[in-house]
């Protein structure tokens, strides 16, 4: 059977034209790799030396002077003028596990029950175990850096969004309102 395939002159050629063909993409699919990553460290050089200006309106945001903070495709980040840039990075900060976040709710709730019963001791006690329940109960979370912007402009919904977003993937989405789910 093997011998009738390969003395077919025909499906010998078919088989060099798909051989040669995928040869030739993989060589092209090489070359185009190289060519970008060559012309990417080119521009972002260019870039950081003040050759290359940012379009009429936007601008370049820099992790440091002189080095630009890239994205996670390693080209240079561009944002409008006046557009803040936001960031999620890890921070220390309140970050309980959800059954201490529950305590810390109940918590809550004895403080407003004391405050509407006017128990002022009662206050106190459970403003300083909230206190320290907040101390101890520390740990890794997301959060927020942002840089830029325009004076007079309300980000705060757009950051609220962005932080409750990276709360629900580091898995702290017992921390984020219902409205925001």
């Amino acid at each position: 059977m093997f011998k009738d395939l390969f003395s077919n002159r025909l499906f010998l050629g078919a088989l060099a034209c798909f051989v040669l063909c995928v040869a030739g993409s993989l060589l092209y699919q090489q070359h185009v790799e190289r060519q970008t990553a060559m012309s990417i460290e080119e521009r972002i050089k260019a870039i950081e030396d003040g050759v290359i200006q940012p379009p009429e309106g936007y601008r370049y945001i820099w992790a440091d002077p002189g080095v630009l903070r890239l994205d996670e495709n390693g080209n240079p980040i561009l944002l409008r003028e006046g557009e803040p840039f936001f960031e999620i990075v890890p921070c220390i900060g309140f970050a309980p596990t959800r059954e201490e976040f529950r305590q810390y709710q109940q918590l809550q709730q004895d403080k407003v029950d004391a405050i509407k019963r006017g128990d002022d001791a009662e206050v106190d006690r459970l403003s300083q175990a909230l206190r320290r329940f907040y101390e101890e109960h520390r740990g890794e979370i997301p959060s927020i850096a942002a840089s830029g912007g325009t004076r007079g402009v309300d980000y705060t919904e757009k950051t609220r969004k962005l932080l409750y977003a990276a709360y629900i993937e580091a898995g702290f989405d017992y921390l984020v309102p219902d409205e925001y789910r």
